[in-house]
């Protein structure tokens, strides 16, 4: 049996972090036969900890696209890579002169304004510029606007500021097809960082080889994590270039793949 999986939350577990029955006895299955379990999101460190409490026995978490690695047992950062201070301000900058609604994800707590803040999950805040954020690392900033002709513009200032990246996008900036919603946004981190960064990390931490690993996803911020090495597994319901690279695809997110998929990885037939 593969020693760890590492999978995305969003899309992949659950929708809307409504995790099934199915799903959770699953990886405490897998769990309870020796396995580690390790979600790897590119939310927070405080949804992803709740998210992982739904489960149980999840000890190990990857957040906010790879920027912190966290021991939730120990309530311990193994590992992290902020967004440094001189960029951080150059992005309010460009937030204010678009009024963009955002996030704001630090070490361990998470701030919105603007659209965001309707959900209950993050702390509402009037003000980008703020001594709060002084005081704790700022690892994960997501801006967006209604219109995606807005976001775009939006992208031609981000692109121009140093030590960053657009790590992940909203599906209709880069696919005509998917519709625009309320919010068209993008999803920054330092430039240094990303999912399969956070994969990496872990197993170097754990002393485990990424042979021995399987990675399950289903967006473009999954595909860093897809290595050669191991296992890559596509829920049904990703995005096409990630389902090229992936070694097996597996039921849609609605109709309970990752279950399927650690049954297989259990029975080692994966």
């Amino acid at each position: 049996m593969k020693k760890i999986i590492f999978s995305d939350i969003d899309k992949t577990l659950c929708m809307k972090k409504d995790l099934t029955e199915n799903t959770i006895n699953i990886i405490n299955k897998y769990i309870s036969f020796g396995g580690t379990f390790i979600l790897v999101s590119g939310r927070g460190v405080k949804y992803t900890k709740m998210i992982a409490n739904k489960i149980g026995n999840i000890r190990y978490i990857i957040c906010n696209n790879g920027a912190i690695g966290y021991d939730i047992r120990h309530d311990k950062v193994i590992y992290k890579v902020p967004i440094n201070i001189k960029s951080y301000e150059e992005i309010c900058k460009i937030a204010k002169w678009y009024d963009c609604s955002l996030i704001i994800n630090t070490t361990n707590k998470m701030y919105a304004k603007g659209y965001y803040t309707k959900d209950g999950i993050y702390s509402k805040i009037d003000s980008i510029y703020d001594d709060k954020y002084d005081k704790d690392d700022v690892m994960q900033i997501v801006l967006s606007c209604s219109k995606k002709e807005d976001t775009k513009k939006v992208i031609d200032q981000i692109e121009k500021i140093n030590g960053i990246k657009i790590i992940n996008r909203h599906r209709s900036l880069y696919d005509d097809n998917y519709p625009e919603k309320e919010n068209v946004w993008i999803d920054l981190t330092n430039e240094n960082v990303n999912k399969g960064y956070g994969v990496d990390m872990l197993c170097k931490h754990l002393n485990i080889n990424l042979i021995d690993t399987v990675r399950i996803g289903d967006d473009l911020n999954d595909m860093t994590m897809f290595f050669d090495e191991g296992v890559n597994i596509a829920v049904e319901n990703g995005i096409s270039n990630l389902k090229d690279k992936a070694d097996i695809i597996v039921p849609s997110c609605t109709d309970e793949g990752a279950y399927k998929a650690i049954s297989d990885i259990i029975d080692e037939k994966i």
